[in-house]
């Protein structure tokens, strides 16, 4: 809505500020994963009130599942949580592309942990990734967003 009354400015400034807080949480030498959740979570709400174009998203989500670890997955469960109705509606064949993309490396994962010796990270990640499964497939129940309500009550 502020970004309709006073113009793209606060929009951008907005997605500026949030992508400066992620990659600075991304990048801290102890990964700050709250932080980097909380900024995609605002990236996600920025796109579903037309702020940001999907295209950004999709990156985004691309580069979540190439690295593919604990933190990235949490981001992404996060990310996808908030924007995937949305994301969806707008581009149901990339969306089906990540889905592809999040089953492989899930694979990959899952083969490479089965000769690790580590059971305690294989069984976090085993969890996170069932976690994931329902949000990328969209086996959950459809339901109705705060963020869809307020969207219509914006316009």
């Amino acid at each position: 809505l502020l970004n309709a009354v006073i113009g793209a400015d606060l929009g951008g400034l907005m997605l500026e500020k949030v992508a400066e807080r992620y990659v600075e949480a991304r990048s801290a030498e102890v990964p700050e994963v709250p932080v980097a959740v909380a900024a995609c979570v605002v990236l996600a709400h920025l796109y579903n009130f037309g702020v940001v174009s999907c295209a950004l998203l999709y990156d985004l989500v691309r580069k979540l599942v190439d690295a593919f670890g604990p933190a990235d997955i949490e981001v992404l469960l996060a990310l996808l949580r908030q924007a995937g109705p949305q994301m969806r509606r707008d581009d149901p064949s990339s969306l089906k592309d990540i889905v592809l993309a999040v089953q492989a490396q899930a694979r990959k994962v899952t083969s490479s942990s089965s000769t690790a010796t580590s059971t305690g990270a294989a069984g976090a990640r085993r969890t996170q990734r069932r976690r994931l499964s329902p949000e990328t497939n969209h086996q959950r129940a459809p339901h109705t967003t705060n963020a869809s309500r307020a969207s219509c009550w914006c316009r």
